[in-house]
């Protein structure tokens, strides 16, 4: 989670869910020390009631390709070795290799997103499928000028294609976010 202390606002990140430009917009909006892009401390309720406090939620299945395409194809997060990196590459294979980790001891990447958005303390949840519209709607409550000219981190639209058996799997195991965020 963020904190940004001039706004007195509270974001729950969700990766693969606009959040190099959100980030972007709160350095380029904030004092300098009034921001804290990622508190390794835990959440607690109590001290952040005065906080604004939003999150983004995304497609399940359109947040698994953008993260595969960005940190298996592009990057090789995991360190795969050559081989493995061969054989993840397919990603009916790496459907099979992620979804058979715990979602709690998921990376975040692929961690199902309500592990992530302390639901009954929200005040705003967007959706990256109207990702303009609802980050104007957050900036508006908190002061900050929305320009929709910038978004960082534009993933590559090449194609990958699931098998059924893997979309299956990707259902299953992010079912609670595809019945929790309505997908």
């Amino acid at each position: 989670m963020s904190y940004n202390y001039q706004y007195k606002a509270m974001w729950f990140r969700v990766a693969k869910v606009g959040t190099r430009s959100i980030n972007q917009y709160f350095l380029q909006n904030t004092s300098a020390n009034q921001y804290i892009y990622s508190s390794p401390g835990a959440f607690y309720p109590a001290l952040s009631k005065s906080f604004f406090k939003f999150a983004f939620v995304r497609n399940p299945e359109d947040r698994f390709l953008s993260a595969f395409k960005n940190k298996v194809l592009q990057n090789n997060m995991f360190s795969f070795n050559s081989e493995e990196l061969n054989k993840y590459q397919d990603v009916n294979n790496f459907v099979e290799y992620i979804t058979s980790i715990p979602p709690q001891h998921q990376d975040e990447h692929f961690k199902p997103q309500y592990h992530m958005i302390p639901l009954e303390h929200l005040d705003f949840l967007g959706r990256f499928e109207s990702f303009s519209e609802d980050l104007k709607e957050v900036f508006s409550i908190l002061g900050i000028n929305y320009n929709t000219k910038i978004h960082n981190n534009r993933s590559a639209k090449s194609p990958v294609t699931l098998n059924e058996k893997s979309r299956s799997r990707i259902a299953n195991y992010y079912r609670l976010d595809y019945q929790i965020f309505g997908y």
